[in-house]
């Protein structure tokens, strides 16, 4: 079985609840991200990257069991330890649903944010050059939508799972 299916496995099979006392990987996701990006600079556009940092830094302040954060394109992967100390519980109890849906709230508050803040900023230098970067970057600020996903994955794989997102990534990467 390759790493991918692996993972993918861990994902379609994992319970309501979280198994406690192991580390999990929090997975936000922007949907048609594809589209919404368009007009954005390709394949890299600064303003997109650092909205997707602040999505990142909110899911990680919002967390309680958050210790890690790797983003990539338009997604962002959370490692969360429930075991810091023996009366550490999992964010929500471990329910899944209820942090698979808070967390993509958060993200897209964080990322709408993000972006009517990038476009507050263009308008206070005040260039007419930049008038349609502003109104690209609000047109998208109440289209950007994520989905998160949780998974359960044992101490000795969660190098595998990031390593699985950084290939991703690289698959992924067109120049």
């Amino acid at each position: 079985m390759t790493l991918s299916d692996r993972m993918k496995a861990r994902e379609a099979s994992a319970g309501e609840l979280l198994p406690p006392r192991m580390p999990a990987v929090l997975r936000v996701d922007g949907r048609a991200f594809h589209t919404l990006t368009r007009g954005f600079d390709k394949p890299f556009d600064s303003t997109i990257e650092s909205c997707m940092e602040r999505v990142a830094v909110a899911l990680c302040r919002e967390i309680s069991t958050a210790r890690l954060a790797y983003g990539q394109s338009d997604e962002v992967s959370v490692l969360l330890v429930d075991y810091a100390s023996l009366t550490t519980e999992q964010w929500f109890g471990g329910r899944r649903r209820k942090m698979e849906t808070v967390a993509a709230s958060i993200a897209t508050a964080a990322f709408g944010e993000a972006l009517h803040e990038a476009a507050a900023e263009l308008e206070a230098s005040s260039k007419d050059e930049i008038g349609s970067r502003i109104q690209l970057i609000r047109s998208r600020i109440f289209r950007s939508h994520f989905d998160a996903r949780i998974l359960p994955v044992p101490d000795d794989d969660v190098c595998n799972y990031f390593l699985w997102r950084q290939r991703d990534a690289i698959r992924n990467s067109v120049l």
